[in-house]
């Protein structure tokens, strides 16, 4: 599991997440390569299923799923979740968490970043972090399996 806060100088409790999310059918992903088609379709739901806990957080204000495969999109869309548009497509051919960092510097500068691997979420309670106390002290809040 991992959750990494990172504050670019932002005082409020609106996050954005950013997730690195595989599409366990596709063949441009090795990882699943020896998983029968039904045990790719149950990892693809228990990902969706977190997609859609994030979504809920009402702290949440945009998720960014980065990606390999562009499947993955008309996938995701295919499903019934509800907030649907805080979501964003990135493409990400090379596939590293640096590209999420690189990302928020560029884009998500004054806002709170969330990254989260594509199978967790979070919950009610992790918006009472003080992101001001990270900020000033350059600090990172990390959480990792």
């Amino acid at each position: 599991m991992l959750f990494l806060l990172f504050v670019l100088q932002n005082t409020t409790h609106v996050i954005h997440v950013l997730m690195m999310v595989p599409y366990t059918h596709s063949k441009l992903i090795t990882g699943y390569g020896n998983a029968t088609q039904e045990q790719k379709e149950s990892r693809m739901q228990e990902i969706v299923e977190s997609i859609q806990y994030t979504l809920n957080y009402k702290h949440c204000a945009f998720v960014y799923i980065f990606y390999q495969d562009a499947l993955l999109i008309r996938y995701i869309y295919k499903q019934n979740l509800k907030y649907k548009e805080k979501l964003s497509f990135i493409p990400n051919m090379a596939d590293t968490v640096s590209t999420l960092f690189e990302y928020a510097n560029n884009y998500l500068v004054n806002k709170t970043v969330l990254v989260l691997n594509a199978d967790t979420y979070p919950l009610e309670g992790f918006e009472k972090l003080n992101t001001k106390k990270l900020r000033d002290n350059k600090l990172v809040y990390l959480i990792s399996r």
